[in-house]
């Protein structure tokens, strides 16, 4: 219980700063989709979708339990990342037995995910770490008492079917945590490499435990109509989206994780080190080190697949990160002589330290979070400064929600070309057609028939309020480096469209609008 209490009580203080986060363009993309769904719509058929099913679907329960809103997805994270460091510290409490480097791994991994911003949190490459660790727990409590031992005797079947299960649900989150699949096959020949036959057995349990979620989710989509539309984005549009690597392979992994989080990174080098060497020397410690290596390996390869290195996509590694540092204290803790181990612990911590610096994000965050609970500031003002990027801006999106709401009546469908479903988050519009983004209609390789069904829809049900964003471009999106209003110049017959039936109303920060003509 003591355990339970610290690392939870760890999470909620360093995660809190988190509570005052508004959404990024992807959270927006998210939660514009549960909402759909929660409304009644069909993903994929009704509302365009490029990711795995359970990315909404977590949205979904966010917005069910904790209400319409940027934070509720703010709430629901915290909760998940304290289950995932829980998980964490009872995974690092079966293989190192001490409740120290327990405690330590749990709270480690809170503290490196909250380092992060609002961009690069609730993100699914983070969420998928509760899976991953709660299988892993699973299979390790199954082989070993401490310190990497094995027992004579392999966990129950049930435990390995519920392990895969758990990776099935990772995968539908995002396909690159099927690598973790990889992961559990390598401690099996670990634990067991005396016994294939034990070995393939449970692997069996892991592969028809992993089919069953992902089989149950195909039926489900098949039955709802909706296999077509889900074929279509995820093997006609997406592929496209992963061909567009940023470049670079091993050296640009390395080059960007070590900019994105360097104190994670370090410190969980030096961990692994201490339990590679530890396993070189001590009977029984393999497993530990395995488990850790694995894991980091999995997280690995999620990065490479999708090829971007944007900082959340690192997320994956920061269990491992977190387990290697507590285990590699642990060995620390009793090198010999012992001001050598006193040292390196010195180092370790200066290495984490460093993370919490008065100018870095995460120091800065608690002195927002303090003025608003001060009352010095609203939420909304803290929303409304600072967060943007090259082609995003939170301000100009609740601006531009603010308008819509204002000048438009609630049943009046808005179209927005661009990247902007934050906006229809905010202003509770309905869209025009299913398309929540550009995206799949200014893609180098965007199949023609969206097109087509766009200007149909459009032609049905025409936009009350047509805006257009400026300054937008992103190439390793969209293959190209035209903004929105470059695109909307290109595609001719949408442009006609809006010069026949509309009349321009002025511009609301980066975005133009335009009115529909009385009478259309």
């Amino acid at each position: 219980m003591g355990l339970v209490l610290v690392v939870v009580a760890a999470t909620l203080v360093l995660g809190a700063v988190s509570l005052i986060y508004p959404f990024g363009r992807d959270q927006g993309e998210y939660a514009v989709i549960a909402d759909s769904m929660l409304h009644g719509k069909v993903v994929y058929r009704d509302v365009f979708n490029v990711k795995p099913p359970m990315t909404a679907a977590v949205h979904a329960l966010a917005l069910a339990a904790f209400g319409h809103s940027m934070t509720s997805i703010r709430i629901l994270d915290l909760i998940w990342t304290a289950a995932t460091a829980l998980a964490l510290a009872l995974l690092a409490r079966r293989m190192f037995s001490r409740l120290w480097v327990a405690a330590l791994a749990g709270s480690l991994y809170s503290f490196f995910y909250y380092q992060f911003g609002y961009w690069h949190t609730a993100q699914t490459d983070g969420w998928l770490a509760l899976p991953v660790v709660v299988a892993l727990l699973l299979v390790v409590r199954g082989m070993a008492r401490s310190e990497g031992a094995p027992q004579t005797k392999p966990g129950p079947g049930w435990s390995w079917f519920s392990a895969g299960f758990l990776l099935g649900l990772a995968t539908l989150m995002k396909y690159p945590a099927a690598v973790f699949v990889l992961l559990f096959a390598g401690i099996l020949m670990v634990a067991w490499r005396r016994s294939l036959g034990q070995a393939l057995k449970k692997a069996a349990l892991v592969a028809a435990g992993f089919v069953v979620p992902l089989a149950v989710t195909f039926a489900l989509i098949a039955g709802s109509g909706a296999m077509p539309a889900f074929i279509e984005s995820q093997l006609r549009v997406v592929p496209g989206y992963l061909r567009l690597s940023s470049g670079g392979g091993i050296v640009g992994f390395i080059r960007w994780l070590l900019a994105g989080m360097p104190s994670a990174a370090i410190a969980g080098a030096g961990g692994l080190a201490a339990l590679v060497t530890q396993a070189t020397r001590r009977r029984g410690a393999y497993l530990s080190a395995a488990v850790v290596l694995l894991l980091m390996t999995g997280g690995a390869a999620s990065v490479l697949t999708q090829g971007k290195f944007y900082i959340y996509h690192y997320l994956p590694l920061l269990p491992g990160f977190a387990v290697a540092v507590s285990g590699g204290a642990g060995v620390l803790a009793r090198m010999r002589p012992r001001a050598v181990g006193l040292v390196a612990l010195a180092l370790l911590a200066g290495s984490v330290a460093a993370a919490v610096g008065p100018e870095t994000a995460y120091a800065k965050g608690y002195r927002d979070l303090a003025r608003v609970v001060a009352g010095r500031s609203t939420v909304r003002e803290y929303w409304m400064k600072g967060h943007e990027t090259a082609n995003f801006s939170l301000r100009d999106d609740i601006m531009l929600a603010d308008y819509i709401r204002e000048n438009t009546a609630p049943d009046d469908p808005v179209f927005i070309w661009g990247f902007e479903p934050v906006v229809y988050f905010l202003a509770r519009r309905p869209v025009v057609s299913r398309f929540i983004y550009t995206y799949p209609l200014v893609v180098k390789w965007a199949p023609d028939e969206l097109r087509l069904e766009l200007m149909d829809a459009y032609r049905e049900t025409p936009a009350e309020l047509f805006a257009v964003a400026h300054g937008d471009s992103m190439p390793y999106v969209t293959g190209h480096s035209l903004d929105s209003f470059r695109t909307l110049q290109e595609f001719a017959e949408l442009r006609a469209y809006i010069d026949k039936h509309y009349v321009p109303e002025g511009k609301v920060g980066r975005f133009s609008l335009f009115r529909l003509r009385a009478g259309q």
